[in-house]
């Protein structure tokens, strides 16, 4: 079953964690495409989610904002009932790396359990389900060596933290319910991505955060672990291409070639500003830290998508929104 432009036009869709950062600007992508359906969004608006992310579409007809957890099966088989859902896109969960250490059963019980309750209403609904698109991260892989290549999706997965572990747990529920169910089902992994709305928890929206010059900035270890980046946008243009040209039962990376350390973006966010910039330490570590993702987006491409963004216009584009944007954006 495929899903063309013009179902995306029409179709009643759900859209969870649509209210956090990932998920709002997929939203917004949405609603322009969608003119004459109905749009849901499922939010539990956890600190790092906020309705502020939603104003340019909750005062839209068509648009329907559900505070609660994907992990409520009867809130999620009320919301597909009711509004005759057909396109789910799985954004909902935590992503906190360092949280993850301390929270894992919470994180467990919203990647892990809430994934598996969406997949049970949309198994319960399967004649009604035309996609399901759910977001993963790189995480999943693990950690690769310094001279390996990057990671294909068919590597194994072998997470090394609570929130890998919770989300690639959630990848094989998936991937067994589109076996053992045939769901319309396609899952995405996707590297670091940074951009205006970003809770500042992560590398290089904290870092945008605290360049007003009156906050400390504390980088994990020495700086030298290795992450992928890509600005939100390209992330939502990958989306759409996966929703729309993407073959069911198939894993997408997502990813770009801009690969570098922790130091060196930290050097590269200080050194594109005219101003005052935090002060950067060196802290503990996490208790276990990969020292390296890397992914392989060939399949990607195959379908016709291309990166639009550089790392130094997106990079630009964040900080101006961070000094326009402190904290009280979440509060």
């Amino acid at each position: 079953m495929s899903v063309t432009k013009s179902d995306l036009s029409n179709a009643n869709i759900l859209i969870t964690g649509g209210a956090g950062f990932i998920g709002s600007w997929v939203a917004e992508d949405i609603a322009v495409k969608n003119t004459a359906g109905t749009i849901v969004i499922i939010d539990k608006l956890s600190y790092c989610s906020s309705t502020k992310n939603l104003y340019e579409l909750i005062d839209r007809q068509n648009v329907h904002f559900v505070r609660g957890d994907v992990a409520n099966y009867d809130l999620v088989n009320e919301v597909v009932s009711e509004f005759e859902i057909s396109i789910i896109l799985h954004f909902a969960g935590e992503s906190s790396v360092d949280v993850s250490f301390q929270k894992g059963v919470e994180f467990t019980q919203s990647n892990t359990i809430g994934t598996q309750t969406l997949l049970e209403v949309a198994r319960r609904h399967k004649n009604q389900i035309q996609r399901i698109l759910y977001f993963s991260t790189d995480e999943v892989y693990g950690e690769i060596g310094l001279d390996s290549p990057p990671v294909d999706e068919s590597a194994p997965l072998a997470p090394t933290n609570p929130y890998s572990a919770s989300k690639a747990s959630a990848d094989l529920i998936a991937l067994s319910y589109l076996r053992a169910f045939n769901l319309q089902l396609v899952i995405t992994r996707c590297c670091n991505v940074y951009g205006p709305r970003q809770y500042p928890e992560k590398l290089v929206s904290a870092l945008a955060a605290s360049m007003d010059g009156r906050r400390e900035f504390t980088v994990h270890g020495d700086g030298s672990n290795r992450r992928c980046y890509i600005y939100i946008t390209d992330v939502v243009s990958a989306v759409a291409t996966i929703l729309l040209q993407g073959e069911p039962g198939q894993v997408y990376n997502i990813s770009t070639t801009d690969e570098m350390s922790n130091l060196e973006m930290v050097q590269k966010i200080c050194g594109s500003i005219d101003k005052l910039s935090a002060t950067v330490k060196f802290g503990q570590d996490r208790p276990y830290n990969d020292q390296r993702y890397s992914m392989s987006f060939d399949r990607l491409t195959a379908l016709g998508w291309e990166r639009q963004k550089s790392l130094t216009d997106g990079l630009k584009e964040t900080l101006q929104w961070y000094d326009l944007h402190s904290t009280e954006w979440w509060n």
